[in-house]
């Protein structure tokens, strides 16, 4: 499904790999009018429409071929700067959308991919830590400060890990269906947003278990 996310670079227009195609398939002959029809088919639909489309029909040929390259089977991401978002010239930024490898607490360690190919492994002790208390420690191996945003029911807590270096938390996960952890960096201009990984699944883990994530790698 296509998606939408706007920060302080714009917009950003995720597509599936079957979307690659639907917005393609007109090849150097797409048209403003043509690829307003494509967003709508799939689903995106907004006042910045016209605009995107105006600034892709304008360089129609290039942009095809640079999508096209990106698209590694999973899709790409697509970067509208703000100033095309209100009908500025400009050329939309495609870039390769990775395979999410997900969080598996069955296991005692592993390796997770954001869909921005981030790379985040983890590490599990089991029942090291007081009964009912999920203990989740951040290292970032990267030069790049990172963070978690763990939300327990309705309380957040921020956990930042500073380039190379760590920090620590404690979740009361007495019931862990209502914990959940996104992964956050800094992006455009430091500005902090999701970096495509988020866990809400703790199948395998229990309270008194203390998980480590290490980010080792940052795309």
């Amino acid at each position: 499904m296509a998606t939408t996310d706007f920060d302080m670079r714009g917009l950003t227009i995720g597509l599936e790999h079957s979307e690659v195609d639907d917005l393609t398939n007109f090849g150097s002959t797409a048209t403003k009018d043509k690829l307003v029809t494509t967003f709508g088919t799939l689903g995106l639909v907004g006042a910045w429409v016209p605009y995107v489309a105006a600034a892709l029909a304008l360089h129609i040929a290039w942009e095809v071929a640079a999508i096209r390259a990106s698209d590694k089977g999973n899709g790409v991401w697509l970067n509208a700067p703000y100033p095309i978002l209100i009908g500025m010239p400009g050329v939309l930024l495609p870039s390769t959308r990775t395979m999410v490898a997900l969080f598996d607490g069955t296991k005692d360690s592993g390796q997770m991919t954001s869909e921005h190919s981030d790379v985040i492994k983890w590490n599990i002790d089991r029942n090291v830590e007081a009964a009912g208390l999920l203990h989740l420690t951040l290292k970032d191996e990267c030069s790049w400060d990172k963070a978690i945003k763990v939300k327990v029911a309705d309380k957040s807590t921020w956990v930042q890990a500073n380039g190379n270096a760590s920090a620590n938390d404690d979740a009361n996960a007495q019931d862990l269906t209502v914990v959940s952890a996104v992964f956050q960096k800094p992006q455009f201009l430091g500005a902090w947003g999701p970096a495509g990984l988020a866990i809400s699944d703790w199948t395998g883990v229990t309270g008194g278990d203390h998980v480590t994530f290490t980010w080792v790698s940052d795309s």
